[in-house]
């Protein structure tokens, strides 16, 4: 259930930034230029005629929220499992800030790299449901790339960090990430009750 609601926080988020800056002490973003404005403002009037105004055309107020909540659960969802597959495995390194501002002991692309799993690389249809995320280490690497070249741009990310010695994170299958995910929760958990008791 948890996983559903990041569908909201990605709504909450947008706005902190273009009205307050920021997100959270850590996410700092650079005031909006008039074009960006009119780019932010513009796609959020899509949106709400999209999500809202023509769905209440058909439909009263009332099935149209419940439409609204059951499809910002559902995108929550699939962003979720797939950021905390990516992100929340045994695999994926969790190094420790370091200094006064803090900051990463790390190469950026290393880092990338290594805080980061790839999952279910040959399986079509996930990549295709999921644009591509499941080449996570190559999304972040190359985010402006089309997530069509990953899985041709993988095998040499990949080689490229054995000849440097890089740990590249890959997990086969879907299921497999998923229960290396539900270890890592279990030890996260299990990590928290060791150190209250």
């Amino acid at each position: 259930m948890i996983y559903s609601l990041i569908g909201f926080d990605f709504i909450l988020r947008d706005f902190m930034m273009v009205l307050v800056g920021k997100s959270d002490a850590h996410h700092v973003y650079p005031k909006m230029n008039a074009a960006d404005q009119v780019t932010f403002w513009a796609g959020k009037l899509f949106f709400f005629v999209i999500m809202f105004a023509l769905p209440l055309l058909v439909f009263t107020w009332w099935q149209v929220l419940i439409g609204f909540l059951i499809v910002m659960l559902t995108v929550g969802l699939v962003m979720g499992v797939v950021f905390q597959l990516a992100h929340i495995s045994g695999a994926a390194a969790f190094p420790e800030p370091v200094g006064n501002p803090l900051h990463i002991d790390n190469e950026w692309a290393v880092h990338q790299v290594e805080t980061t799993t790839d999952f279910a690389p040959r399986n079509r249809l996930l990549n295709w449901y999921i644009g591509g995320l499941g080449y996570q280490i190559e999304h972040h690497l190359l985010p402006h790339i089309c997530h069509l070249n990953y899985p041709r741009l993988a095998p040499i990310v990949r080689a490229t960090c054995e000849e440097f010695g890089i740990r590249y994170n890959c997990y086969a299958t879907w299921r497999e990430a998923f229960g290396c995910h539900w270890r890592e929760l279990y030890l996260l958990g299990r990590t928290s009750e060791l150190a209250r008791g």
